[in-house]
């Protein structure tokens, strides 16, 4: 089941990493709606490092087809 929010068609960049604001730009959710899918959807965790966070986009790919999105 698909999370209301989450869009039909995600397009992750083809690097190995993604970094929180630029995640939440190709999601196209807030800070809020990506913590309540980690709390309560199996969302991938974040890696921080200093001030940036950063989210495996393999990771990111698998859960978002997982949940009915295609992903480019």
């Amino acid at each position: 089941m698909r999370p209301a929010s989450l869009p039909k068609t995600v397009t992750l960049p083809k690097t190995a990493m993604i970094d929180a604001p630029h995640l939440r730009t190709v999601l196209g959710v807030s800070r809020a709606v990506l913590c309540l899918w980690r709390r309560h959807a199996g969302f991938p965790v974040s890696y921080r490092e200093g001030r940036h966070a950063w989210t495996l986009c393999d990771d990111v790919a698998r859960w978002c087809e997982n949940h009915g999105s295609k992903v480019l």
